[in-house]
């Protein structure tokens, strides 16, 4: 990636997310005959959204129409709070999604710096180049480390009502917190009940800032 051309993609107007498919399919549309990658990040740190499932088939059919391939990072997949839960876009585009996850967020094991990528069949040299990399950068995991990951995969009642409960108590503390900021007159983004717990300040239309900028206009 270094030393290439990036674009951003318009998501985020008036403390709302939505990601603007048409700028995405015309950028796409100029990139014609070259490789291009999309960069995901749902639920999102630092402004709490999360994408539903009907936007990432829209999203995913565009990548697929122009053949980009997709990073999509989900390390906070299991503190989406809306009501569908979280849907990987590798659901809609598998052959060139590559998905990165890790324990510390979902699983509230912070420090734990064990992650994982699940990479399509038919993209064997990234593979090759992740375990390379690997080979050379981790060294083992501690035993407890790992038998505290062995326990957070496992699809038993404990553990989905460990989830359930995480989701609860992060998103009331999400909601008490921005109740907070609007009652002292403080902006923030309005997607923070979407998922993983994180709250952006808006000083888009504040009037404080709005002069501030004007000054720094004039220099």
């Amino acid at each position: 990636m270094a030393g290439n051309k990036h674009y951003w993609i318009e998501a985020y107007k008036d403390g709302e997310f939505e990601f603007n498919c048409q700028q995405f399919d015309e950028t796409l549309t100029k990139l014609a005959g070259e490789k291009s990658y999309l960069f995901l990040t749902y639920p999102n740190n630092p402004m709490g959204i999360t994408i539903g499932r009907e936007k990432l088939k829209e999203i995913a059919g565009i990548a697929r129409r122009h053949g980009c391939y997709i990073i999509s990072d989900e390390i906070y997949s299991e503190q989406s709070f809306i009501e569908e839960g979280h849907t990987s876009i590798a659901e809609f585009y598998p052959e060139r999604t590559i998905v990165s996850n890790g324990i510390s967020k979902w699983l509230g094991a912070g420090g734990w710096r064990i992650g994982f990528m699940i990479i399509p069949d038919g993209m064997r040299p990234v593979i090759d180049a992740m375990n390379m990399y690997n080979s050379e950068m981790c060294s083992g995991c501690a035993a407890p480390i790992q038998w505290g990951t062995k326990k957070g995969f496992e699809d038993t009642q404990e553990m989905r009502d460990y989830f359930a409960n995480t989701v609860k108590i992060l998103k009331t503390l999400s909601t008490m917190f921005r109740r907070t900021l609007d009652e002292a007159g403080i902006q923030c983004t309005k997607t923070g009940e979407l998922g993983s717990y994180y709250t952006l300040l808006d000083f888009t239309n504040q009037p404080k800032t709005a002069a501030l900028q004007a000054k720094f206009d004039k220099l």
